[in-house]
């Protein structure tokens, strides 16, 4: 009778064991939440993607050949022999693809070192700066591992001085077919403020890729164009009569020498940023100010006829502040529901009276 219990006893320990040892095979798996965003689904596909990828041979591209293909930042002439013209400030392309190891970039040969700042995968905090070299013709732009990647390129430079034309990228992979996607475009229309200048930047004095209008495209995945000139106002500039961003603004750019106009049509934006105004303090702080207010106004009918649906955002007061009861009741007169006036602060702490790096942050 021991026996029989014993034996019983044994082979019940043997069942729980089996049970227990069979139990996670046999129970199914939690459910899984796809909360993926549509974005993180279209990057995985991308990196799926990359398997088809023949990363075995180097291939150049012309960026006039792909410029449907590729993201122009700011005013740009394409030319077919030369490739896209860089201008403007912080102007320059952006493009993405599947790639491996070394992209190279190709320009014209530049009177002077021309600068640029390179951001890889976005990232914008980490962006590399690049010297265009008058004895080369080509640079390297990055170096990174097989796989999908973004690239962009934008100028330090203003639109006076070191127009550079950049011309092709040399790469082993695959360029992407669709360009880089961007929320919105802006405009902003001004003067050295604009241009970032004075605001010491971590590698120039004068650097747009720290100023508001950069910092605020970044933040808001826009597609951004700076139409800005020191020195230059709506009525006068600090030198001359004739140095009024009005004059050249329906010109893709006039330091060109191209005589182009500018496709407004074409190129249409979500928002204008108006930062004009402070250059016009000499001629005008001590005397009548109806041609000052009513070039305004006829610019204001410019900028409402390129862009018929844009916001338009007019900001002052960063540099000097006199004209601001005059800006603000023109803007009232007109009663534009898209017309808004924005009031800045004033800070004289960069060079040359300029606001200085922080103050950008804080007006962008």
């Amino acid at each position: 009778m021991k026996r029989i219990i014993s034996l019983i006893l044994v082979l019940i320990a043997i069942l729980t064991l089996m049970c227990s040892c069979s139990k996670p095979n046999d129970t199914p798996p939690p459910p899984v939440t796809d909360e993926k965003t549509e974005e993180d689904k279209k990057n995985e596909e991308k990196e799926e993607e990359k398997v088809y990828v023949d990363y075995s041979a180097k291939q150049r591209v012309e960026f006039y050949d792909v410029r449907d293909k590729i993201v122009v930042n700011g005013r740009c002439t394409y030319d077919k022999e030369h490739g896209v013209l860089t201008a403007w400030p912080n102007s320059g392309v952006e493009f993405s693809g599947w790639f491996d190891g070394s992209i190279r970039l190709y320009f014209t040969t530049p009177m002077q070192p021309v600068n640029f700042y390179v951001v890889v995968d976005g990232d914008y905090e980490g962006a590399k700066n690049l010297s265009l070299s008058p004895s080369l013709s080509y640079a390297t732009l990055a170096n990174v591992k097989k796989g999908y990647h973004t690239i962009g390129i934008y100028k330090v430079d203003g639109a006076q001085s070191s127009n550079q034309y950049l011309t092709a990228i040399e790469f082993k992979g695959k360029l992407d077919e669709e360009p880089i996607p961007k929320k919105l475009k802006i405009e902003i229309i001004g003067d050295s403020i604009s241009c970032g200048t004075g605001l010491v930047s971590p590698n120039y004095e004068n650097d747009a890729y720290y100023s508001y209008g950069a910092i605020l495209s970044r933040g808001l995945n826009a597609q951004l164009s700076i139409v800005a000139v020191p020195g230059w106002g709506i009525s006068c500039g600090v030198k001359s009569f004739e140095n009024v961003i009005p004059r050249i603004y329906k010109e893709t750019c006039s330091f060109t020498r191209t005589g182009e106009q500018w496709d407004f049509a074409a190129n249409q934006v979500d928002a204008v940023i108006l930062n004009l105004g402070t250059n016009d303090y000499l001629e005008y702080v001590n005397s009548d100010r109806t041609k000052l207010l009513d070039d305004l106004d006829a610019f204001f009918d410019t900028i409402r006829e390129a862009y018929p649906d844009a916001r338009i955002y007019m900001t002052y007061g960063m540099m000097n502040r006199v004209f601001m009861d005059d800006f603000m009741d023109l803007i009232e007169a007109r009663g534009d529901d898209k017309l808004k006036f924005v009031d800045n602060e004033l800070n004289s702490s960069g060079k040359g009276g300029h606001p200085d790096a922080a103050a950008h942050l804080r007006y962008a």
